[in-house]
């Protein structure tokens, strides 16, 4: 009853929705994959399992995870199983260009960064600390990523 006062009647529609693993989709084109974003609001493990075949040509990955039922523990965990070196970031109310975020902690929010080290050659000569100028502490995914 509090649905229908907030949302109105209570429409039933059937639609179907083609869907793909990660793998299909990104077998269309070969070649490095530089950076794999994810944010699927709650089935990170589910899209990242479905790369399959593809997760060699992943180089660096971000993926948003809110810290329910072991999720957080489960993605880091896949992706050094997948030879990633891994760095969690919780993620934190914060001001950028005058707009306020606000992140509660209770929403247990976190990025989940994977880096293949040595995936960035043509970095790899840089000195520490020009990539410690080139990007802010809170924003550093691999030292060697610009």
């Amino acid at each position: 009853e509090q649905r229908q006062l907030l949302h109105g009647p209570l429409n039933h529609e059937t639609e179907v929705v083609v869907c793909a693993t990660l793998e299909r989709v990104l077998n269309v084109e070969s070649g490095p994959i530089v950076l794999l974003k994810v944010d699927v609001e709650g089935d990170e493990l589910v899209a990242l399992k479905g790369l399959g075949s593809v997760w060699p040509r992943v180089r660096h990955c971000a993926v948003e995870v809110r810290d329910l039922a072991g999720r957080l523990s489960a993605v880091r965990e896949l992706l050094l199983e997948q030879g990633f070196s891994v760095r969690v970031v919780a993620q934190t109310s914060s001001l950028v260009d005058g707009y306020l975020t606000t992140i509660p902690p209770e929403l247990a929010l976190f990025y989940v960064f994977g880096c293949r080290c040595g995936a960035c050659p043509e970095l790899a000569s840089e000195t520490a600390a020009k990539r410690r100028r080139v990007m802010s502490p809170d924003r550093v995914v691999c030292a060697k990523m610009v």
